[in-house]
């Protein structure tokens, strides 16, 4: 049973079930799976290299560079999908709700 779902064009599509929670990267190659008690860490940020040397490079590729959203599993695995360049609190929001979930999962089952 889909417990909340968040699916806004241009960002990947999670879906949050009872104990685990589905992740569809932009390209739809196909969903994939994380139950919430092996997730370590749940992060969205602003993707780029590091321009330091060249601050108007740096500052153009920041522009026009993805966020991206980053799920960390426990045995150091990790995934990382494509989101738009522009932040959005809405998805913001979402992921860390879902940060806070395998969070809470965590503790109960350490």
């Amino acid at each position: 049973m889909t417990r909340k779902q968040f699916h806004k064009h241009g960002f990947p599509k999670v879906t949050l079930y009872e104990d685990n929670f589905e992740v569809l990267a932009i390209d739809g190659l196909g969903p994939r799976p994380f139950h919430f008690s092996e997730v370590a860490n749940v992060q969205y940020f602003k993707g780029g290299g590091n321009w330091a040397i060249w601050p108007l490079v740096h500052l153009l590729q920041t522009r026009f560079e993805p966020h991206k959203l980053k799920i960390i599993k426990k045995n150091g695995g990790d995934w990382t999908y494509d989101a738009p360049p522009k932040f959005d609190k809405e998805f913001s929001d979402f992921v860390i709700e879902l940060d806070k979930l395998c969070s809470k999962v965590k503790k109960e089952n350490p």
